[in-house]
C-alpha cells in the first residue's frame, strides 16, 4: 500500500483499511488487495467508519458522502455539510456545516434529518465530536477566537465553553469514559 494520505482509518474489526486521497480506497488487510475504490472521491477532510463497519463517511469541501460497503456504492450525500461525527451509541451521524447548522442523520435507515439546536449562536464550526454516551457534542468554533462548546444533544443546553485558544485545534475528542 503506497502513497497513503494523511487520512487513513482502520475498520472497527481491524480487517480493512480505508485511505482518502483523490480516491477513496478500501483494502482487505489479509489479502492486501483493494476491495473497492471510489475514483475521484476528492475526500479532503476526514474519513471514518460507522461503529458496525457497514458504512464509511468521508467529507470534501462541499459535502459529506456515505459509502455503503455492502453495495459498494455511495448511499447518500449531504450537500453543504463538511464536518461529521458518528454517534458511538447508534448508527446515527452528526453532521455540521461551517455556518453553524448541526443535524443528526441516520444513513442506515435513511430517516429524515433532525436539527440539533445549540442554545448559543455559532459562527464558523471547524469540528464536531459526539460523546461516547451520545448525550453531548463538542464543537470547535472559530469566531472572534477559537473555542470549544460542549452542549447537550437533546436539549441544546450549553454544558461548558472552553475558550482562550490562540490557534485552531487539530481535533476535538472525548476521553474514553465520556466525562471529559
Amino acid at each position: 500500500i503506497a502513497n497513503l494520505s494523511p487520512d487513513v482509518t482502520w475498520s472497527p474489526d481491524g480487517s480493512r483499511l480505508a485511505a482518502c486521497t483523490n480516491d477513496l480506497t478500501i483494502w482487505d488487510l489479509e489479502s492486501t488487495t483493494p476491495i473497492v475504490s471510489f475514483p475521484d472521491a476528492d475526500c479532503e477532510r476526514k474519513v471514518s467508519w460507522s461503529r458496525d463497519g457497514a458504512f464509511l463517511a468521508y467529507s470534501t469541501n462541499e459535502a459529506i458522502h456515505i459509502a455503503d460497503l455492502a453495495t459498494k456504492s455511495i448511499r447518500i450525500t449531504y450537500d453543504g455539510y463538511t464536518m461529521f461525527s458518528w454517534m458511538q451509541s447508534s448508527s446515527e451521524l452528526l453532521i455540521a456545516s461551517q455556518d453553524g447548522n448541526i443535524r443528526k442523520v441516520d444513513p442506515k435507515n435513511l430517516t429524515p434529518a433532525r436539527d440539533v439546536q445549540v442554545l448559543l449562536p455559532l459562527s464558523q464550526i471547524n469540528d464536531i465530536h459526539s460523546s461516547p454516551d451520545g448525550n453531548s457534542i463538542a464543537i470547535e468554533e472559530q469566531g472572534r477566537g477559537v473555542r470549544v462548546v460542549i452542549a447537550n444533544i437533546r436539549t441544546g443546553d450549553i454544558v461548558s465553553i472552553l475558550d482562550g485558544f490562540r490557534y485552531r485545534t487539530s481535533d476535538v475528542s472525548w476521553s474514553p469514559d465520556g466525562l471529559q
